[in-house]
């Protein structure tokens, strides 16, 4: 139970904490909880060991800016450490710069090859659009990239509730159009987790709406499409996703996040967004048992019926987080989709020789 409990306080980003930022302590789970009734055989030892004992916990109400930069604090020390180990094992750089006068972080792999100088993959993150930052989830992005042997931008954009909607959009919308004066669109992919996922679907539906060239091929993994609590999995999966619940967490992310503004609008749920218009060819990744099961479901239906060529792959045994989780080796296959999604997007061969 120890061992388990500790991966998922390691990566969940949105249990409670209440009373931990004054005592240092994470709270202990109900000593009546159940634990799941089934968990695949078909997954990594590691995640059936996490999903048994995985607790789902009751978030904090978070109430003021400085609530929420607690929260952030509270989890930066473990975050940054899973960020080093990461980059220490897949070797990549990270240099700081500015692109639109947004900051970025330039990811670049042992693995790159000059020859790819001219194509890029720009990554968004994850994390409710308000925890983490770019700097600890790059390497997400190292991941593909060390695969496809190019280079990676990941996006730093403002959380909320400090920058709330649009404020992270404007900022990728402005990443993508400063990388424009130097990439050929065809040579840009797209790639982003959870929140990301959804920014990123975001991102290409306004700059396609401003005029701009969009990219070549996007890939989502578990991606937030709809912000507010509409589909089946939000439901049928409460509960069921050990990594994450809407009730006790994200929907007070997507409070502070949206605001007053429609929650449908598709710059926020982009699930809702017009596709007749135009959109590139893209890739969805969820599991069985993901909270956004649905969201991509959803995606993959709305792509579909506008004509657009779009994959949905969904993973057995698989929640919101396994495919994400670092330390846990059922993440791999999720990242190795993505990269040969991308290859075959783009023509390349994969850094094991793979096309």
């Amino acid at each position: 139970m120890e061992r388990a409990l500790r991966f998922s306080t390691l990566v969940s980003f949105f249990v409670l904490f209440a009373g931990a930022c004054e005592q240092g302590d994470l709270p202990a789970p109900p000593e009546d909880q159940e634990p799941f009734p089934y968990v695949s055989e078909h997954i990594s030892s590691e995640a059936r060991e996490y999903q048994r004992d995985a607790v789902a916990l009751a978030a904090p109400l978070l109430e003021t800016v400085e609530d929420w930069q607690k929260y952030r604090a509270y989890w930066g020390e473990e975050l940054d450490s899973i960020a080093r180990e990461r980059q220490k094992r897949l070797r990549y750089r990270l240099r700081a710069a500015r692109l639109g006068g947004v900051p970025v972080f330039w990811v670049t792999p042992t693995s790159f090859d000059p020859g790819n100088e001219k194509r890029l993959l720009i990554y968004i993150h994850g994390g409710g659009y308000t925890v983490t930052n770019a700097q600890q989830n790059a390497w997400m992005a190292a991941e593909v990239a060390t695969q496809l042997m190019l280079r990676a931008v990941a996006i730093d954009f403002s959380n909320a509730p400090e920058s709330p909607y649009p404020s992270a959009l404007d900022e990728t919308v402005a990443v993508y159009r400063a990388l424009l004066k130097d990439y050929e669109p065809e040579n840009l992919l797209v790639m982003g987790d959870s929140a990301g996922g959804g920014l990123s679907l975001a991102t290409v539906l306004r700059a396609r709406d401003e005029g701009l060239r969009m990219p070549a091929a996007v890939a989502l993994l578990s991606p937030w499409a709809d912000i507010s609590k509409i589909g089946d999995s939000y439901y049928i999966h409460e509960g069921v996703d050990a990594y994450v619940s809407y009730d006790i967490n994200l929907k007070q992310d997507a409070g502070v996040y949206v605001g007053e503004h429609d929650p449908k609008h598709p710059y926020i749920s982009p699930v809702y967004a017009d596709y007749t218009l135009g959109f590139p060819p893209s890739l969805f990744i969820c599991g069985t048992r993901d909270l956004f099961l649905s969201n991509c479901a959803r995606m993959q239906e709305a792509l579909l019926l506008a004509g657009r060529p779009v994959e949905l792959v969904v993973l057995e045994g698989m929640d919101h987080g396994l495919g994400m989780v670092p330390r846990l080796p059922d993440g791999d296959k999720t990242f190795r989709f993505a990269a040969e999604y991308f290859a075959r997007q783009l023509g390349l061969e994969l850094v094991s020789g793979q096309e």
